[in-house]
């Protein structure tokens, strides 16, 4: 299996002032290895690239020119002649980059618009090495390949997936979209208890805390095992807002910790938060909300759909991916029909607009916790015991307090 450690590659572009500084005109580094075996070369465009949003800046883009397929992410750092960073870019998720250099999402993300060139040439900069070397870094984090020895399953979660989907001894049940879905108030109660709680009382509950979900129902009706006439009474709740198929998977994961596989996930991303975080599954929430950044999910398209649902369902990791892609392709994004909808968050269509003023990755960098991405800040807390959940606030506030 491959290290997932990061590696440093260091590509020199000699005689950089005597490069042509035409649009579009690229200029290829020698070949590097990775401690893994994967090669890689960075493609610089002295004048810029026709994707470049600024005029007069340079373009840096990586390409994998392997034979494989690779899954990574990384930074890009300028370093001036004492070897200090002057300037440096970096991607929080993973992007694929396909073999050969062919174009896909990882070719060249958020690398487009990299440095100004006029910066470069300034001798009191003192960015080029020797007057004349542009040097650059490479981090290289590749994401580990998943090891095909076979691992049996622990019986737990066949025994509780059976458990669910049977009915076998249950005593309360949902009703979603005309569906009697069955339940069992013990696991409920260690494993959702939110979920527990809206059979309390013996069935009778009120209105939910968020109208837009609808009213909760609860009665007391007859049904075994498959939804059939029994003579035992046990308690139902209808439940609104989510489709059978959402609920049927978040319940596999209440059961038995079961989490939807990639596609569904990407298929059914928001979908499965809204339900997480509307009855308090934030595990759930978080591994779906993982699986969205990683899946690359943000385009042009959706990307100021996917800032307003990450600040509605509280996404600290989704909306930091979106605010950045949002920064990154300012200039095409806001030449679409899509930015429209931002007006109607005044506080979020603030907030963006101050990260593409100041640059998103610099915005608040009085501390060094400030400077972490909402990944890093989740490992953080995780290991100093204390709770991942929250938005990206909550979570420096956590840290900078524990501190």
């Amino acid at each position: 299996m491959p290290s997932s450690k990061p590696v440093l590659l260091h590509f020199q572009f000699h005689a950089f002032r005597s490069l042509p500084s035409n649009l579009d005109q690229v200029f290829e580094s020698d070949l590097k290895t990775d401690a893994n075996g994967n090669h890689w070369n960075l493609q610089l465009y002295p004048g810029g690239c026709s994707e470049s949003v600024e005029k007069g800046m340079i373009a840096a883009i990586l390409i994998n020119a392997g034979d494989e397929d690779i899954t990574a992410k990384f930074t890009i750092i300028a370093r001036n002649s004492i070897g200090q960073a002057v300037q440096w870019e970096s991607d929080h998720a993973f992007h694929l980059f396909p073999s050969r250099g062919k174009k896909g999402f990882g070719y060249g993300y958020n690398d487009t618009r990299f440095m100004k060139r006029d910066r470069i040439l300034d001798e009191e900069s003192g960015i080029l090495v020797d007057c004349n070397s542009l040097h650059i870094d490479v981090a290289i984090e590749v994401k580990p390949l998943k090891d095909e020895l076979y691992y049996p399953v622990a019986p737990l979660v066949p025994n509780m997936l059976h458990l669910l989907e049977s009915g076998d001894d249950s005593n309360v049940s949902f009703c979603i979209e005309g569906n009697i879905v069955n339940a069992h108030l013990p696991v409920l109660r260690a494993n959702a208890p939110f979920l527990a709680d809206l059979f309390r009382d013996e069935g009778r509950i009120g209105q939910e805390s968020n109208p837009k979900h609808g009213r909760l129902i609860a009665r007391r009706h007859s049904l075994d095992s498959g939804g059939n006439s029994s003579k035992s009474a046990q308690v139902s709740v209808a439940i609104n807002g989510t489709s059978l198929e959402v609920f049927q998977l978040f319940l596999k994961y209440v059961y038995a910790g079961v989490v939807p596989n990639e596609n569904t996930m990407l298929r059914l991303g928001t979908d499965l938060i809204e339900v997480s975080n509307r009855f308090q599954m934030f595990d759930l929430k978080m591994l779906v909300e993982n699986a969205l950044v990683e899946g690359c999910v943000i385009s042009n398209r959706n990307v100021v759909n996917y800032l307003l649902f990450a600040e509605a369902n509280d996404c600290a990791l989704l909306k930091e991916y979106a605010m950045t892609y949002f920064v990154l392709h300012v200039e095409d994004v806001l030449s679409s029909k899509y930015t429209k909808k931002l007006q109607e968050v005044p506080d979020l269509m603030k907030e963006v607009l101050f990260a593409v003023a100041k640059g998103y990755k610099k915005m608040a960098q009085q501390s060094t916790v400030r400077m972490m991405s909402v990944s890093e800040m989740r490992k953080e807390l995780a290991l100093q015991g204390l709770c991942v959940f929250g938005c990206r606030d909550v979570l420096i506030s956590r840290l900078e307090g524990s501190s």
